[in-house]
């Protein structure tokens, strides 16, 4: 089964393998519900997804729904959830927890209920009933014997569109001042289909900036900083997302070759860096440091003729590795660093370190007993003047 999915948090949808439309009509422009990063249900509205496969290769299906009940004011919200495919009830009338905060909710489907060649229905529905509204942001559906391939895809599908351009402002942190700021331009990619989650990068100034992005890119918030000046925090607002185009390459990307080093083994060639990190303030860039979204990390500062730069990158739940990157078309070496000390330092086998220190250990013992004797002598001495 090949995954499907359908990923709100943009518009329009971002579908896999599917296609929507609301019950007893053609296809819907769910513009019209599309809010900010979500699609809104009122009561008794539903969401319906078509999609032709079915089959399984595992035991059973994996349906991923990620949504939250509206508040109603300084109350719980009321949006009954119901799912169903082909017909079958997952869930009905369903509580979503989280006071106004969006849930991840998983569901196992058995086999029989899929149609293997299609066509298959899947609806996504808020109660007749509801007193406020189902914001819905994302639906997946996946073979159980691949699991996390619908996030992939989606995660894949939604690096393509990897070069975003924002609105930025910046706020003093009472509030009582906000400046429109330039735009930020930016594209990162090191060919892991992950979008940067957290970012931030100094420049050869010293002007300093670290951001934390919504999920589906549309805002990040921040704080912003010149040099020996007081901290601001900065936000920015999604004006422009593409695709990268090679041949229509954005003014001032970079594109790194990439080396890789782990323990002892020397440099090995790695996947390439492609960078571009305009915040229309700063200069040149003197180190950048980011997360992404499958929770993977990288730092780099690069060489004074900013010809590369050397850093580290660790996948998530793996150790980190040295990362080096030289510019292409730069022609520059990688500048060779001085380091404290050129002297070679001294190799100790186990053995003789341990004879080293069984030595200082019976040097400090016979110390320790001189002491004790000489206290002992004096103890007796005033003794004996005290009779």
């Amino acid at each position: 089964m090949r995954p499907m999915y359908a990923d709100f948090t943009v518009d329009p949808p971002r579908l896999g393998g599917a296609s929507i439309r609301t019950a007893d009509a053609g296809p819907v422009d769910v513009a019209v519900h599309f809010v900010a990063n979500h699609v809104i249900l009122g009561p008794g509205e539903s969401v319906i997804l078509e999609f032709a496969d079915g089959a399984l290769t595992g035991r059973e299906a994996t349906l991923g729904v990620t949504a939250l009940a509206s508040m109603a004011g300084d109350a719980l919200g009321h949006a009954p959830l119901t799912l169903a495919l082909n017909g079958h009830e997952i869930v009905s009338g369903l509580t979503i927890p989280g006071g106004g905060i969006p849930q991840d909710l998983v569901y196992a489907i058995p086999p029989e209920w899929l149609n293997p060649q299609g066509p298959n229905t899947l609806t996504v529905s808020n109660g007749k009933g509801a007193r406020t509204f189902l914001w819905l942001y994302r639906v997946t559906l996946e073979d159980g014997s691949d699991r996390g391939g619908a996030k992939r895809e989606l995660d894949a599908g939604s690096a393509r569109e990897a070069v975003f351009t924002y609105r930025t402002i910046t706020r003093s942190p009472d509030r009582s001042q906000t400046a429109e700021g330039p735009e930020l331009r930016l594209h990162l990619d090191r060919a892991e289909a992950s979008l940067p989650s957290q970012l931030s990068w100094t420049a050869a100034d010293g002007m300093h900036s670290a951001i934390s992005f919504q999920s589906a890119m549309d805002e990040f918030s921040g704080v912003f900083r010149y040099p020996h000046g007081e901290p601001v925090t900065l936000h920015g607002y999604l004006t422009e997302r593409a695709e990268y185009d090679p041949d229509d390459e954005p003014a001032g990307t970079r594109t790194f070759e990439v080396a890789c080093s782990w323990g002892n083994s020397g440099w090995n060639p790695g996947a390439p860096l492609r960078i571009l990190l305009d915040d229309g303030r700063s200069g040149e860039l003197d180190h950048v440091a980011w997360r992404d979204q499958a929770g993977n990390s990288a730092s780099i500062s690069f060489t004074q003729n900013r010809s590369g730069f050397i850093g580290y990158y660790q996948r998530r739940g793996e150790g980190p590795i040295g990362m080096r990157g030289n510019e292409i078309g730069a022609d520059l070496p990688i500048p060779v660093a001085t380091v404290a000390s050129q002297e070679p330092v001294e190799e100790h086998s186990a053995a003789g370190v341990a004879d080293e220190l069984m030595d200082e250990l019976t040097a400090i013992g016979r110390q320790v007993l001189t002491v004790a004797e000489d206290v002992t002598s004096r103890v007796a001495d005033w003794l004996r003047d005290r009779r």
